[in-house]
C-alpha cells in the first residue's frame, strides 16, 4: 500500500466520524490548505491547542518565521477589532 493510499484510508475513516457541520468545515479548511501547497503566494498558519494537556503547536505552510509572525499579528488585530465591534464569528476571518 502506498503512502497516498494509507493517507486516503486514514482520512476516510476519520471523516466518517464527523457530523455534517464538522465535515463541511473540514472540507473548507482542507481546500484552503491545499491551495497553499499548490500556490506559492498563499500561506497558512494552523495553531492547535490541546486543553487537556495545555500543549500548543503551530504548523506553517509556505511561510518562514517572519511571515508566520506577521500573519499571526495581523490576524490578532483583525480578531480584536471584530470582537470590539461586537461581532462573534471568528471562523469567518479569511
Amino acid at each position: 500500500m502506498t503512502q497516498s493510499q494509507m493517507f486516503t484510508d486514514e482520512m476516510q475513516s476519520a471523516m466518517a466520524s464527523l457530523d455534517p457541520g464538522q465535515l463541511e468545515h473540514f472540507y473548507l479548511m482542507s481546500c484552503a490548505l491545499l491551495a497553499c501547497y499548490k500556490t506559492s503566494s498563499k500561506r497558512a498558519v494552523v495553531v492547535i491547542h490541546d486543553e487537556s494537556t495545555e500543549e500548543s503547536k503551530m504548523i506553517a505552510v509556505n511561510a518562514d518565521e517572519l511571515q508566520v509572525c506577521n500573519t499571526l499579528s495581523e490576524m490578532s488585530e483583525l480578531m480584536a477589532a471584530q470582537l470590539s465591534s461586537g461581532s462573534h464569528s471568528p471562523m469567518q476571518l479569511n
